[in-house]
């Protein structure tokens, strides 16, 4: 079971990076690599559901904060959709 977890959190991230961008730029952290990730209280491998609420996202570079996010979705659910 554990293996099928793994194997679903890496297809939806190692392999559309893997897919979409030249090797080492994307997926490392390292100078000159381009930051995109979501902190999370637990393990996603041991909790799917820990993706739901991020404790924060790293978003080209630009760090979004929980209250940021908590905004984002406020805006987003009273958008009528225009």
């Amino acid at each position: 079971m554990k293996r099928l977890l793994v194997d679903n959190v890496q297809s939806a991230t190692a392999v559309p990076r893997d897919f979409l961008a030249p090797p080492g730029r994307i997926g490392t952290v390292v100078v000159g690599s381009e930051a995109e990730f979501n902190l999370s209280e637990a393990n996603p491998i041991d909790d799917l559901g820990t993706l739901r609420s991020p404790s924060a996202v790293m978003e080209n570079g630009r760090w979004l904060s929980p209250r940021f996010l908590q905004d984002k979705l406020v805006l987003v659910a009273s958008s009528d959709g225009n």
